[in-house]
């Protein structure tokens, strides 16, 4: 595994995070393996989204196998994460503080180094939220506040510089607005950490060879932004998600990129992507599939 500096602060991260998301149905045993498996790849960086607690059970037994200076653990606070009758005031000084403690107290963490607000709208965090951060801060309970999403109030809460991390989807797909907005994280000095370097826009290709039915084709439809980044299912030795990950790797922007697993051979075969290099034919391919995606979309409009 190798690993990046975090820009505002002394600790280098690993290249490739993993995302714990309970949207997943895991037991707890399923999540400390995974966890583990992670670990034992180089992971150093993790990120929760959920409160089941068969996730915040297996995670806390696996993390607590590691010295704790040593590991950088993120928690998504926001309304995918809290109780439904709860949305609304995901982001109050109530809600915030009392999830922070919540968490700290059954994953064992003593602190957690970032606490991601989830795409918040633009009135959706008041002022005296953010001052029960900062005070979660001062109580050493809290080491970093980021902001996630790609809303139009992104730009907003970049510019405000209240924030020490960012994080923002990144892929091939990725055009002028996350790299405009990675410029201005950069220029505050925030950490920008990479998601979804394998957006749906490229699982939708047909890999297997169309069939004649008695009342036509059973060709799977793809979208327009897919058909040009065939080449990635044909790439020897490389699945087109790994050849994504690596893509997102070679943005020096970006201190980490967050890949989501659905097993641990899934998770190496992920892992892995970290120590090797792209083919030196793929780039000028995904270039000039960006630029091929980047026009079909400007005539659409």
């Amino acid at each position: 595994m190798r690993y990046r500096p975090l820009a505002h602060r002394a600790m280098a991260v690993s290249a490739i995070s993993l995302k714990l998301d309970d949207r997943f149905a895991r037991s707890a045993g399923q999540w400390s393996e995974l966890v583990l498996a992670g670990l034992s790849c180089g992971i150093n960086c993790f990120e929760v989204a959920g409160r089941n607690p068969a996730l915040v059970d297996g995670v806390s037994q696996a993390l607590r196998t590691v010295e704790r200076r040593l590991l950088f653990v993120a928690w998504r606070f926001g309304p995918s994460v809290m109780p439904s009758a709860y949305a609304r005031e995901a982001f109050s000084p109530v809600a915030l503080e009392g999830l922070a403690k919540a968490v700290i107290a059954r994953t064992g963490l003593a602190y957690l180094d970032l606490v991601q607000l989830d795409d918040p709208g633009p009135q959706d965090l008041r002022p005296e939220g953010l001052k029960m951060l900062r005070q979660l801060k001062t109580q050493g309970l809290v080491q970093n506040i980021g902001v996630a999403g790609q809303g139009e109030s992104m730009d907003a809460y970049i510019s405000t510089g209240a924030f020490e991390v960012l994080t923002l989807p990144f892929s091939m797909l990725s055009g002028s607005l996350e790299r405009r907005r990675l410029r201005a994280a950069e220029e505050r000095n925030m950490s920008v950490l990479g998601t979804s370097p394998y957006p749906e826009a490229m699982l939708t290709v047909s890999q297997a060879a169309p069939r004649r039915l008695l009342l036509g084709w059973n060709a799977k439809a793809e979208t327009p932004n897919a058909q040009p980044y065939r080449f990635l299912n044909t790439t020897p030795q490389w699945t087109a998600e790994e050849l994504a990950v690596a893509y997102a790797l070679t943005e020096p922007s970006l201190a980490t990129v967050q890949v989501e697993a659905r097993d641990v051979g899934h998770l190496q075969a992920l892992a892995a992507v970290a120590e090797r290099e792209l083919p030196s034919s793929l780039p000028a391919q995904i270039e000039m599939a960006r630029f091929s995606t980047l026009g079909q979309d400007a005539r659409r409009a």
